[in-house]
């Protein structure tokens, strides 16, 4: 447990940055920049979202990434919060998942209704996958390697190879479906669909 919070730099990675996911190297969704930031915290450091208005733009807000090591900095910080690279996505990017066990990251694109598909090491873009329409969610079953995508105006889930991230299949659901989760002890992935009032139950490994 550290005494001490030491915030060591603040980088700008984007215009309405939607998440980040802390980890060796965090990727963060640049909603307006189209594009995935990929910032490498130092040892023992994480990375911490911040919101900062926009004094041009009231209804628009920029996020910052704000670097902190949990202890308060000994002398120069050199290689803290260092940005790696921008990687152009496809329109919209909504949604962000990142598979440890492929070393994959998956960025939803809503305008674009594709997956875009990213290396989790050096952040490259690997290849985007064609979709259904409005994608609004998804989710990655490790245990059977599948990124399962929620296509509401579709009203269709597709399935994904978390390898290769090719598109495997889609499979139809009920009307304006708004959510999944997915089990991977029972390997079920459950789909709530709102104006059909019932949930949608897919067989993970099919």
């Amino acid at each position: 447990m550290f005494g001490v919070k030491a915030i060591t730099r603040t980088l700008v990675v984007g215009v309405v940055t939607l998440g980040a996911t802390t980890g060796a190297a965090a990727r963060t969704q640049n909603f307006g920049a189209r594009a995935s930031a990929v910032l490498q915290p130092a040892a023992g450091g994480r990375i911490e979202p911040r919101n900062k208005s926009n004094a041009h733009n009231h209804s628009s807000a920029m996020l910052l990434g704000t670097v902190s090591t949990g202890r308060a900095p000994l002398g120069p910080i050199l290689n803290d919060g260092t940005l790696l690279r921008n990687t152009g996505v496809g329109k919209s990017p909504s949604a962000l998942a990142i598979d440890s066990q492929t070393a994959r990251v998956f960025v939803l694109n809503r305008d674009s209704q594709a997956v875009s598909v990213l290396d989790g090491g050096n952040g490259q873009l690997l290849r985007n996958t064609g979709v259904g329409k409005s994608p609004s969610a998804l989710a990655i079953d490790s245990q059977t390697a599948r990124v399962f995508v929620l296509n509401q105006d579709s009203q269709a889930v597709s399935v994904l190879d978390a390898h290769s991230g090719t598109l495997l299949r889609n499979t139809g659901v009920g009307k304006s479906p708004s959510a999944l989760a997915i089990d991977s002890q029972t390997a079920r992935v459950f789909v709530l669909n709102r104006d059909s009032q019932a949930v949608s139950v897919l067989d993970a490994n099919a």
